[in-house]
């Protein structure tokens, strides 16, 4: 994909050559005229990390090297147009190396078209924190949900749009979406016609895996935009493709699971693993948008979309190993062959009205519903083919299962509020949202009581702003909500939120930003409960070009109760226990000094203090105190006719109370050149 887009972005820029800089025989006016402009932003960066690089990966990954952090450069044909292209201009950072590079490339011509490209890439990095041997008496690997990955993700896409007349315009698009990289996570080993021993065995046994993962999403559209009068008119029809990979093999082998409190455990080593699962999905895409305005005081919205995804999917499996036997203490090896062959069809529709009514000029009451359903069908066929299970004699047994999945959801919700603007000064919006969801789960046809459910929901809420003066102003929020049938045990029946937020100017200089909020939420039934307080304050003073100063300080509470109950195999656990403690502290700073033109500085930087526990009962804590400090300072210099040379250092430090061997220590210095043109 970047090798696609570089060339995109070479053909765009040899394409748009005769627009930025004609042949000056056969154009000379309106070379004469055109205006290019742009700058850049190069250097090259050095860093030094101590301790844990992995969790400096994980929070920042990035490396050192030379680096294209900016490019900018635009153009236009001046008072005379040319023969392809009006105005031009190219965007990109973070290139060279950097997690998040960007790029856009934009071309025009007045009243003919307008190109629009885009991309950009987003790299993750995760990866299991390192612990000690034991914590509490309990091997590691228990309390750690040993998961990991290191993908990329990126996106592209490109419009044009054509201008038929001042009230037609003709669009495309092309949207690409992909992650591709390698992941690591667990799985429990199962199959079709599986034993209530064998259901203990795979409940007791998660094991490591890891593999590559590829999925990415192709989209293309054709439209049309009409207006005419108090009217206007979107429709898109087009065509889009889903598909995704994974394949996992063990981390190592023999394997044992990562369970390995339970003694049983190691008795049941993973010996081999293939596992290959794949999807392909396809839809057609309708859209459309609908904007009237019969008179100045009213408009009303009506949009409609349609998707049916359908397609293949498959699972092919081996595995081979020990696991425990009928007999209490004995164990027998096993050969596994899992497939599974099906199809999935997901028509969906979702349908919204919106109505804006102002009858005073101060005063508007809005109204919208919308109405959404997707019905999906999944039809699989489930082999197994189990060799040498429970006993080492016995013969080979395959087993088949043809299930027939749906699920139909159906959500509607009607908002509306009204805006009433008392005095110029004070604005008022309160507002209420009724909804609606029925989800009904049937396994061949029989509906499944346990995963079926209906539910309805209540909000209301009140915006109130107060900006009596420029140099004062405030805003709050209130909102409640209540479900009467919540559809998980971590779904809350009761909800409410609040927020305020003020803004004090006492001088041109000085400015003081203040925000306070509280969530809370609730379902007793199921123990869950979760309260969280945040508050912030941030001051700022400039002092003309040469000096400003911020400071700022933010404050998290949360706290969240809960229980969890695994029911697959023997001796299931029930109503375990779960609680989450938190409280984040962050200092914030910053400076910039600049006592000549050409010369200048700045430095900002936060320091971050968490403290409380996050445990299941039973378990040691794993997570717990922490910290974290970044800062960065500038230095730079103004070289007239040539440039910006500036020095970055980056200090950073991260320290864990309980997990200290994913502590680290980092220094990065840029230098780097920037000029415009």
């Amino acid at each position: 994909m970047h090798s696609r887009v570089l060339g995109v972005v070479a053909g765009l820029l040899i394409a748009a050559t005769p627009a930025l800089g004609q042949d000056a025989a056969a154009q000379a006016d309106d070379a004469a005229a055109a205006t290019v402009r742009g700058s850049f932003d190069v250097g090259y960066r050095f860093q030094s990390v101590t301790g844990s690089r992995d969790a400096f990966r994980q929070m920042f990954n990035v490396t050192d090297g030379a680096r294209l952090f900016g490019v900018d450069l635009s153009a236009d044909g001046g008072t005379r147009t040319s023969r392809f292209a009006d105005t031009f201009a190219l965007t990109a950072s973070g290139l060279g190396g950097d997690p998040f590079p960007t790029l856009q490339i934009g071309m025009s011509k007045t009243q003919r078209y307008k190109l629009q490209v885009n991309w950009r890439r987003s790299r993750f990095f995760n990866r299991a924190p390192d612990t000690p041997a034991s914590l509490g008496g309990f091997d590691t690997r228990v309390v750690t949900d040993r998961h990991s990955w290191t993908t990329a993700r990126q996106v592209g896409s490109a419009a044009l749009t054509f201008d038929v007349s001042n009230n037609l315009k003709l669009l495309f698009a092309y949207d690409r979406v992909s992650n591709g990289g390698s992941i690591q996570s667990t799985r429990s080993l199962d199959y079709t016609g599986a034993s209530s021993t064998w259901a203990g065995f795979a409940r007791a046994n998660p094991f490591a895996l890891v593999g590559p993962v590829d999925t990415s999403t192709d989209r293309t559209t054709a439209g049309i935009a009409y207006s005419r009068n108090r009217w206007t008119l979107n429709y898109r029809a087009g065509y889009q493709a889903v598909r995704d990979s994974q394949t996992f093999s063990p981390v190592a082998t023999p394997e044992r699971s990562i369970n390995v409190i339970d003694a049983a455990t190691a008795n049941e080593p993973l010996t081999a693993l293939n596992w290959t699962q794949k999807r392909r999905l396809s839809t057609p895409v309708s859209e459309l948008s609908l904007v009237v305005r019969p008179a100045s005081s009213v408009e009303w919205r009506s949009d409609y979309s349609f998707y049916r995804y359908r397609g293949p999917f498959e699972l092919d499996a081996a595995y081979k190993g020990s696991a425990r036997a009928p007999t209490a203490g004995t164990y027998s090896p096993y050969d596994v062959t899992v497939t599974v062959d099906g199809q999935t069809s997901t028509p969906t529709s979702v349908v919204d009205q919106a109505l804006t009514w102002r009858p005073l000029e101060r005063w508007a009451f809005d109204a919208s519903y919308r109405y959404s359903r997707a019905h999906s069908t999944s039809d699989a066929l489930l082999s197994s083919l189990v060799s040498l299970y429970p006993t080492i004699t016995a013969p080979p047994t395959r087993a088949t299962e043809d299930v027939t999945t749906e699920w139909r959801n159906t959500i509607q919700s009607l908002v509306l509020s009204t805006t009433w603007m008392p005095l110029p000064s004070l604005t008022l919006r309160p507002g209420v949202r009724l909804a609606k969801r029925d989800v009904e789960m049937l396994d061949d046809g029989i509906v499944n009581d346990g995963a079926s459910n209906g539910e309805r929901a209540i909000w209301p809420e009140l915006f109130v702003g107060y900006r009596p003066i420029p140099q004062f102003s405030a805003r709050g929020t209130y909102q409640t909500s209540y479900v009467d049938s919540p559809y998980t045990r971590m779904s809350a029946a009761q909800r409410s939120f609040g927020r305020l937020m003020l803004h004090i100017a006492p001088t041109s200089a000085l400015s003081i930003d203040a925000t306070a909020s509280q969530t809370d939420a609730e379902q007793r039934d199921a123990n869950f409960l979760s309260h969280t307080r945040s508050g912030a304050v941030t001051l700022s003073y400039a002092l003309d070009q040469r000096l400003s100063l911020s400071g700022g300080f933010d404050y998290q509470s949360f706290v969240g109760t809960g229980s969890v109950t695994f029911a697959r195999g023997t001796a299931p656990i029930a109503n375990l226990p779960m609680h989450d403690r938190e409280v984040d502290r962050v200092w914030q700073f910053g400076a910039s000094l600049q006592p000549v033109k050409a010369f200048g500085a700045t430095v900002t930087g936060n320091y971050d203090r968490t403290t409380g526990l996050d445990q299941i009962f039973g378990e040691p804590a794993l997570y717990g105190p922490a910290s974290l400090f970044y800062a960065t300072g500038t230095i730079y210099v103004e070289f007239p006719k040539a440039g910006r040379l500036s020095f970055d250092l980056q200090r950073t430090r991260s320290t864990q109370d309980i997990l200290s061997a994913n502590d680290f220590r980092a220094n990065l210095l840029t230098v780097r050149f920037s000029r415009g043109f």
